[in-house]
Parts: C-alpha cells; structure tokens; sequence
C-alpha cells in the first residue's frame, strides 16, 4: 500500500509540474499597479480575456507577469486557473 500510495503521489506532483499557475482576467478591463494597494501607482490596463503567468499572490492581490510589466491585479477582476506546459 504504501509503494502504491508513494507512487500515485509521485504521479501527481509530476502532472503539477508541468502546468503553469495563470490567471485571466474576468472584468470588462483592470488596472495593473506597482503595489498591492488601490492606492498604488496603475502601471497598465488589462483587458478582460488576458491571460497571465501567476507569480506570487499576497492577501486578495496577484502579483502577474504580462508582455510588458510585472505588476498587481486585485482577485475580484480574475479567475485562477493552470495551463499545460508545451
């Protein structure tokens, strides 16, 4: 049971590996900012669609890499998800 139970788990974090924490943006557009803050600097405007790797989050804010910029989006303008590795 447990070679078993040690190679499903093995199994598992394999199949993680290889997918890619992302986050889509839900909201009509979002301000990207420099701080997790509303207050903070909007560095750029997202549009709802966009599709961007998840680095960090912190509280209800996303640290997001886009093209351009590594900035914040607040949680309520997103929808987590994973994308396969190619």
């Amino acid at each position: 049971l447990f070679i078993v139970s040690t190679l499903t788990l093995l199994l598992a974090a394999s199949v993680v590996a290889q997918q890619t924490r992302h986050v889509t943006v839900i909201a009509e557009s979002a301000n990207l900012r420099g701080t997790p803050s509303t207050s903070g600097v909007v560095i750029d405007r997202v549009r709802q669609g966009d599709v961007f790797n998840l680095i960090e989050q912190r509280g209800a804010w996303f640290l997001v890499e886009t093209p351009k910029y590594t900035g914040w989006l607040h949680g309520n303008t997103l929808r987590l998800g994973l994308l396969s590795k190619s």
